[in-house]
């Protein structure tokens, strides 16, 4: 017969190996995105603004939240995840943002809804970097690096354009 040392033994041992069988499985599942995204850019050199593009909509709550914003509601309690605040979602697009454009480059965010104008004065800015690395003022007219993507709105609306440009 086992002592009571014996049967802890065997259970800590079988709490710990399930532990690290979890840890094993889902660590690479969430940073699978990251991965991907840091080896385009050090292999490839693929660090332009359809790489931020995709980082950035890989997000789904930025985008669900861009969707509410672009339909033009205020707020919404019912969002999935956290509560949508319009005027919070520049700031928080921005920090993604801001991690996702390279060595403090500059960066605009844009929308247009159809019909989609190829002319820059017809798109709605969302967010910008105010300043690069370097203390130079952005200015949204010298980037050339331009990425669109569509989303759809909710309820039922049509999709929207989004367009980022970096340098």
């Amino acid at each position: 017969m086992m002592s009571r040392n014996g049967f802890l033994s065997i259970a800590l041992i079988g709490v710990i190996a399930t532990v690290v069988t979890i840890i094993m499985i889902v660590v690479p599942i969430v940073t699978t995105k990251l991965h991907i995204q840091r080896y385009l850019q050090v292999e490839y050199k693929y660090n332009n603004a359809e790489m931020a593009m995709l980082g950035l909509v890989s997000y789904a709550d930025i985008r669900h939240d861009l969707g509410l914003y672009v339909a033009g509601m205020s707020s919404n309690n019912q969002a999935a995840g956290s509560a949508f605040v319009r005027d919070a979602l520049g700031t928080k697009v921005a920090a993604v943002l801001d991690k996702l454009v390279p060595e403090g480059g500059c960066y605009a965010l844009y929308y247009d809804t159809q019909p989609y104008g190829t002319n820059e004065d017809s798109w709605t800015l969302i967010t910008k970097r105010e300043k690069e690395a370097g203390g130079e003022d952005c200015d949204p007219a010298n980037l050339l690096s331009t990425a669109r993507t569509f989303l759809p709105l909710p309820q039922g609306d049509a999709q929207v354009m989004l367009v980022l440009k970096t340098l």
